[in-house]
């Protein structure tokens, strides 16, 4: 909803409200035509972008052979603070020690970060979740008397959602996505060898 749609919404499910605070000082409903509206989505979501670079090298002789490889894999999320880093190596080596002994090596390495604040349901109330606080946050504040001046972008809370419940704590989601870091790191080490007898 816009500025507009937003008051006259309010109107209709709490008309005391709508009068007292969207209406008062002599404002009308179609002076909120010509605000500007928040749309919270436009600052939190972005285009997500991926990177993904690999490098290999094979080689040998008769007796050995050896390949080594590497991946670098960048995720930019499309919430902003959110991502995903993986650095991954594999080392493998095959050497033949004479014709009834072959042994080998394989070696793969895995460092991952996955940082971002999360936004699935919980087990809690639904306004906690950072989607529900996007596509719920109001698109304006009232127009009349000193609340014009407020940015909703700078408030970390609501400044007076008064159509929330008790359990509804609506916080700004720009404001809490760009204070918060959250940073989950993996290292990965698989290895093994093996030997082949030929008798």
């Amino acid at each position: 909803m816009d500025a507009y749609e937003f008051v006259r919404y309010v109107g209709d499910i709490n008309p005391a409200i709508y009068d007292s605070v969207y209406l008062a000082k002599g404002v009308t409903l179609d002076d909120y035509k010509n605000v500007e509206t928040l749309d919270m989505q436009d600052y939190v979501f972005r285009v997500g972008q991926n990177q993904n670079h690999d490098i290999a090298v094979r080689g040998g002789s008769d007796k050995t052979r050896y390949s080594l490889s590497g991946n670098f894999n960048n995720q930019k999320g499309i919430i902003i603070n959110s991502g995903f880093k993986r650095y991954q190596g594999r080392f493998s080596l095959d050497q033949t020690v004479s014709d009834k002994l072959k042994v080998g090596l394989n070696a793969n390495y895995a460092y991952s970060e996955a940082y971002g604040t999360p936004i699935s349901a919980t087990n809690f109330y639904a306004s906690a979740t950072t989607l529900y606080s996007v596509w719920g946050f109001r698109p304006t504040t009232s127009i009349s008397g000193r609340d014009s001046a407020v940015n909703l972008l700078d408030e970390f809370y609501d400044p007076g959602n008064e159509l929330a419940n008790n359990q509804d704590y609506r916080v700004n989601p720009y404001q809490h996505i760009q204070n918060q870091l959250t940073l989950n790191k993996e290292h990965v080490l698989n290895a093994n060898a093996y030997r082949v007898w030929y008798y």
